[in-house]
């Protein structure tokens, strides 16, 4: 059971888009597990440092997709519990998830919860964590930025900012060819037709 008192735009979605992270799922039935690795133990956390994020294909409507050299990935560690998690941490979940998948090739993302086991909360003091949510922010091994909150621009600013300091262009929307106005009432026309064709086929 979940009880929130308050009001806010997006509020219901975004609580229970977190809660569907929380239980491993994401919305549209994504599997939180293809995108944030799941840390339970010492080794489990050696292996998700010393892995590398693959490149990522291309961006659609973006001119290029990502592949940056494992030194210069960031890899964030978002720390939380799992026994009654607090609002913030359900609050940031979705955009957890939604940065792992949309920064796929030059960052990588793991969360572990302080209240796993007794590895994980030394884990967490080792990092000096004492408030959840907190990410830990590790480049090539070692610990570069840390913060702590639950604002979802704020935790992806951490992340672009890494990125810019590092010299790491990100991919840009790519230009849209505009339409000739011939082109338009090409268009426009066909669609007329249709709507025309359409209507003597249902009787109107």
């Amino acid at each position: 059971m979940w009880q929130h008192v308050g009001a806010g735009a997006g509020v219901a979605a975004e609580l229970s888009e977190g809660v569907l992270y929380y239980g491993g799922q994401g919305a549209a039935g994504l599997n939180v597990r293809d995108f944030v690795t799941e840390i339970n133990s010492r080794s489990s956390l050696g292996n998700f440092i010393e892995s590398c994020a693959a490149p990522s294909g291309p961006i659609p409507g973006f001119d290029a997709g990502m592949d940056v050299p494992c030194d210069k990935q960031l890899a964030i560690v978002d720390i939380g519990v799992d026994k009654d998690a607090p609002h913030g941490c359900l609050h940031i979940f979705p955009a957890v998830l939604s940065l792992a998948r949309n920064t796929q090739g030059f960052t990588r993302w793991a969360r572990m919860a302080i209240d796993k086991n007794a590895e994980t909360a030394e884990i967490a003091r080792e990092f000096g964590v004492d408030t959840v949510p907190s990410f830990v922010f590790l480049a090539d091994g070692v610990v570069v930025d840390k913060y702590s909150g639950s604002d979802r621009v704020e935790l992806m600013n951490h992340v672009l900012n890494f990125q810019k300091a590092n010299g790491i262009r990100l991919p840009e929307r790519g230009t849209k060819r505009r339409m000739s106005t011939a082109e338009a009432k090409d268009i426009a026309r066909a669609a007329r037709e249709r709507a025309k064709a359409e209507g003597r086929q249902t009787g109107w």
